[in-house]
């Protein structure tokens, strides 16, 4: 085990049910985590001896799958009303690799086990899986992977109530930027909508939201009765109604409103499919048509983790590798057997340590499921390094810090931020033990107009506050656009940077800024009002320099004028912002400077 950032590894990485990639859970501050560490991209290595061309390609390319999945989370988070998902925290690199960190949720209920409960708990989980899917297709987002697995189920031992979060946005995107090939799509081909089948031939279709909602009725089927709708076995289901057929639902299992939900969802035409939306009207309107019945099927605390792996009992075996030299823990593990079970348990291979006793113990468990001895312990014995061996790995080590360092230095001599980004991804901690170097970094990488590394270098650093949080939302604004809530960020920071540039050309800043009434050079007499329109265009009353008839508009600091019948459009007034009360005009007909202060 070792550390993973700030995160405390508490078990090995596994790719038990995680399809490419590999998960690992882990402690903080006393909280339990879910790491999950993605197989690609991955960050490129100087020991591949790439072109320096091969080398920047993966190295940006890697940079936008990292920046790409932070706005993807973010949105997520900020969309998770419902609190009905588990969306990653943090993300961190590992390895070279792109981890991604959330809350460890504890199922006890197996997808399976769902239609075993109460019609009224499975339409309370199935009304609220779907206010999840309501909250990702709000966030713009399409989930892209829904399937029962990626949903974790949890009833309480003692009162029987049920709930479920909604998991793994790996394969999301954002509406706005769907995949262009239906090869480029993830997720379980057994869930897939008919529109991705299409896609393979026609590439121009779509694929919205509307494949969650395909998925939806497959999973509501699942839930309801714990099968898969009937189809041929050589086709998915989206294959077999992409091909003309009607879903096939055995109606002596479902109540006629159920089914008719299931159809609808299952349409063949995305536009004609019901939504999650419709589905959670539809299901609140039943909720009252049956009796609250809680029916427990968990009468025990067994907990069922994430990712599919065994639920341990109340009285599992616990399994420890220890040192024998000081008795300290390597490995503890736990094992929960079945009923009249007798299992035998290897001994695993730990890096640096050698096995010194038995390889393997044997457990038996009585009719109850209770194991006949408490625990196995393994024991292991370091195995030490030769000096030469030692001496060897320090060299090896020193010569990668050497290389970083001074590749690092000349770099920065020479203001050449990518390769100083590159290189300071070599040092490990480089971004909170030298903090100014690594500003420094960014500040070059945000003038070279190269915002997403900047942003990329910035993010990477513990720092939230002072010039690091400037141009943290900097970056951010260069890249998405000045958001609403960025007016008083962008009028608090006037003259830093290209804040002032940015916050006049801001969408918001006729309305935000410029509506009302201002006294021009303090003449209470001379006021200049700029008023909306009920047609969402604004007028301007009694404008300094007044040139006649015609519409004006901004852009990029400069007040511009059309006249009426006239296609082309003058420069009128040059625009600075000096606070929130205060601008400043300058006429480009006369050279003349005016002070405007807000009334």
């Amino acid at each position: 085990m070792t550390d993973i950032g700030l995160y405390k590894q508490t078990s090995e990485f596994t790719t038990e049910k995680a399809g490419t990639s590999e998960w690992c859970s882990a402690q903080k501050g006393g909280k339990e985590y879910f790491i999950k560490k993605l197989q690609k991209p991955v960050y490129p290595s100087e020991v591949l001896h790439l072109s320096p061309e091969k080398f920047q390609t993966r190295l940006h390319f890697f940079h936008s799958e990292e920046l790409r999945y932070r706005r993807l989370y973010d949105a997520l988070r900020a969309g998770n009303s419902s609190e009905a998902m588990i969306v990653p925290e943090e993300i961190i690199v590992y390895q070279y690799h792109i981890c991604v960190i959330s809350e460890y949720f504890h199922g006890n209920i197996k997808p399976e086990q769902v239609c075993l409960l109460s019609e009224w708990q499975r339409l309370v989980l199935m009304r609220t899986l779907t206010l999840a899917l309501m909250d990702v297709h709000k966030s713009g987002i399409v989930h892209a992977d829904m399937k029962p697995n990626n949903i974790l189920f949890y009833q309480d031992p003692q009162s029987g109530a049920c709930r479920l979060r909604l998991i793994d946005f790996d394969g999301s995107y954002f509406n706005s930027n769907p995949p262009q090939k239906a090869d480029d799509i993830g997720g379980d081909p057994a869930y897939w909508a008919p529109e991705i089948c299409a896609k393979y031939t026609h590439e121009h279709i779509p694929l919205t939201e509307k494949i969650d909602d395909f998925a939806l009725g497959i999973i509501f089927h699942y839930l309801w009765c714990g099968t898969l709708p009937q189809k041929p076995n050589d086709q998915t289901i989206g294959q077999y109604i992409y091909n003309g057929n009607k879903p096939q639902l055995d109606a002596a299992k479902f109540p006629e409103v159920i089914s008719k939900l299931i159809q609808g969802l299952l349409t063949a035409d995305p536009e004609k499919r019901l939504s999650c939306r419709q589905a959670y009207e539809v299901l609140g309107a039943q909720l009252p048509l049956y009796p609250q019945t809680i029916k427990k099927i968990v009468p025990d605390e067994k907990i069922i983790h994430d990712e599919g792996t065994a639920p341990p009992s109340s009285v599992p075996v616990r399994i420890l590798y220890v040192n024998v030299k000081n008795s300290e823990v390597l490995l503890q593990e736990e094992y929960t057997g079945k009923a009249s079970e007798r299992k035998r348990i290897y001994a695993k291979k730990i890096k640096g340590y050698r096995l010194v006793g038995p390889s393997s113990g044997e457990v038996t468990f009585d009719k109850t499921g209770k194991p006949n001895l408490p625990g196995i312990t393994f024991k292991y014995k370091k195995i030490a390094l030769p000096l030469r061996v030692i001496a060897w790995f320090a060299a090896i080590v020193l010569a990668y810090f050497a290389v970083a360092g001074i590749g690092l230095e000349i770099s920065l001599e020479s203001k050449n931020w990518e390769s100083a980004a590159a290189f300071s991804s070599m040092i490990p901690g480089f971004q909170n033990n030298f903090p100014e170097d690594n500003l420094k970094i960014a500040i070059g990488l945000y003038r070279s107009k190269r915002y997403e590394s900047a942003s990329m270098q910035l993010s990477k650093s513990e720092n939230m506050s002072g010039r690091y949080y400037q141009y943290r939302t900097l970056c951010r604004i260069h890249q998405n656009g000045a958001a609403a809530n960025d007016y008083n960020f962008l009028l608090d920071n006037l003259g830093f940077e290209d804040a002032s540039e940015l916050f006049i050309s801001s969408p918001g800043f006729v309305k935000d800024y410029m509506v009302g009434s201002w006294t021009v050079n303090g003449d209470a007499n001379n006021i200049m009002t700029v008023r909306k329109n009920e047609d969402a265009s604004y007028t301007i009353y009694d404008l300094i320099e007044d040139p006649g008839d015609g519409t004006w508009s901004i852009a990029n600091g400069d007040l511009l004028f059309q006249e009426e019948n006239k296609e082309q459009r003058i420069k009128l007034l040059d625009i600075t912002i000096d606070n929130k009360n205060q601008m400043r005009l300058k006429s480009y007909l006369t050279n003349r400077e005016y002070t405007l202060t807000r009334q």
